[in-house]
């Protein structure tokens, strides 16, 4: 039986939307890193960020 180690944050909503918006200010152009994001043309770094970018704009969906 093999063990998985789950790591959960919580963030106030203030604390998502600045971060939030770290990484759309760190990407350069939001919509052609979605673009690129979609096409599965990231790298890893690039890759990571797409995802907690997903992972908060779900969190703070209204």
């Amino acid at each position: 039986m093999s063990v998985v180690d789950v790591r959960t944050t919580v963030h106030a909503r203030e604390d998502a939307v600045a971060r939030r918006e770290e990484i759309l200010a760190k990407v350069g152009n939001p919509a052609a890193f979605r673009r690129r994001g979609e096409a599965f043309e990231l790298n890893a770094e690039e890759l990571a960020l797409y995802s907690e970018l997903l992972d908060l704009e779900y969190l703070l969906d209204d």
